[in-house]
């Protein structure tokens, strides 16, 4: 849990890469609070237990076997809340083991899809746009030149047309 990436380094977008203390401290602080979200500690155990499982986790750790790793995931999140797992997944999967992610949030609760959104645009940078697709309020976001997230208002069976075809590598819900 406390694994420290290189210190005062900078992202090909101009982000300062952050020790999960560092990140943990800036995630405390993101815009949107929500009651329902998943302590972080817990969300870290998560993310790293599904690392192991999809193989985005380094060879020789818990996975024996593993010799190469999956360098692209696709994850869905149908209740993501606050965001708590998809930022996370992103810290270290994204950052941390320098993999392709495709993350997917869903919210029946506007407040919550909108406030996911905003608290991955803080702690991640670039512009959220919010698009019209279907009728449905969709946020894409270009979180990292090799990380997005898309985000969706909506009950998650209702959503499946707009999913696409390509299946999830895992799933993550509290």
């Amino acid at each position: 849990l406390g694994r420290k990436i290189s210190t005062n380094t900078l992202t090909p977008l101009g982000v300062k890469q952050t020790t999960a203390k560092e990140f943990r401290s800036s995630w405390s602080r993101r815009p949107f609070q929500y009651s329902g979200a998943i302590n972080l500690d817990i969300a870290f155990v998560v993310i790293d237990i599904l690392g192991d499982l999809v193989g985005v986790n380094s060879p020789g750790s818990r996975r024996e076997g593993c010799e190469a790793m999956n360098r692209k995931v696709r994850m869905i999140d149908p209740t993501c809340g606050s965001g708590s797992f998809l930022g996370v997944a992103l810290k270290v999967w994204g950052k941390e083991h320098d993999v392709d992610l495709d993350l997917v949030g869903v919210d029946s609760n506007p407040k919550c899809s909108i406030g996911t959104a905003r608290n991955l645009k803080r702690i991640f940078l670039r512009d959220n746009i919010p698009q019209v697709k279907d009728g449905k309020e969709i946020w894409e976001l270009i979180l990292t030149p090799s990380a997005k997230a898309t985000i969706f208002t909506g009950d998650s069976t209702s959503l499946i047309p707009l999913l696409g075809e390509e299946k999830f590598d895992c799933g993550v819900a509290n």
